[in-house]
């Protein structure tokens, strides 16, 4: 076969494990996936009714999703399942928490809530 008309070589692809991986693609599988994918149709809506409804449906989610899973638990982490009942209504639960903590709990709520370029900018 002449060089042009060679078959192209298939390619393998193995999924890296979450720990692996340098960034948070697929960081919502799992778990995660089960509390997110039920939000898609109206987080939809909310985006075609403006910034503020994506805002504040987003704020929502964030903190279902915040009642559900730590903060304290890394991307490479599955939640224990089952995962706990949300109610939208309940005080959430108060940390006992040192300066330092509050801080890198703020920060990797911040992280975890960065959605868009829209809800960010808006907030």
């Amino acid at each position: 076969m002449a060089k042009s008309q060679r078959r192209p070589r298939k390619r393998t692809y193995t999924r890296k494990e979450k720990k692996d991986r340098r960034n948070l693609k697929l960081w919502a599988e799992g778990a995660r996936e089960s509390i997110l994918r039920p939000h898609l149709p109206a987080y939809t809506d909310a985006l075609e009714r403006g910034w503020r409804a994506e805002r504040d449906y987003v704020r929502e989610v964030c903190n279902e999703f915040h009642a559900k899973v730590s903060w304290r638990l890394g991307d490479d982490e599955e939640p224990e399942l089952p995962l706990a009942e949300y109610d939208p209504l309940a005080t959430a639960e108060t940390e006992e928490l040192d300066d330092e903590e509050i801080v890198l709990k703020r920060e990797r709520i911040d992280t975890m809530n960065a959605v868009s370029p829209t809800t960010r900018d808006l907030n």
